[in-house]
């Protein structure tokens, strides 16, 4: 296992900490995949989850942006710079 060798031991434990919950997040899309399938959840939320999925393939779906306070929680240090006007 010369992966296992190579690769640093914060990967391989961030890696097995969040495997946990990656699975869970992939079961609980398949079971909305079949539930939009077999139409077992009727209504406004088929249309909803499958305009969702239609945003996410034509790339479309908004993104949030950061704050300010998000950055500093994951240990991002944010300095505001204003922009020089040349001239």
């Amino acid at each position: 296992m010369t992966w296992l060798d190579k690769t640093p031991q914060c990967v391989v434990e961030a890696h097995v900490d969040m495997m946990e919950r990656l699975m869970s997040e992939e079961a609980m899309s398949a079971a909305t995949v079949a539930s939009v399938g077999r139409g077992t959840k009727l209504g406004a939320w088929i249309g909803r989850q499958w305009h969702r999925w239609s945003m996410l393939s034509r790339g479309s779906a908004p993104l949030a942006k950061a704050s300010e306070s998000d950055l500093a929680s994951a240990g991002i240090k944010v300095r505001v710079v204003e922009k020089r006007r040349d001239g």
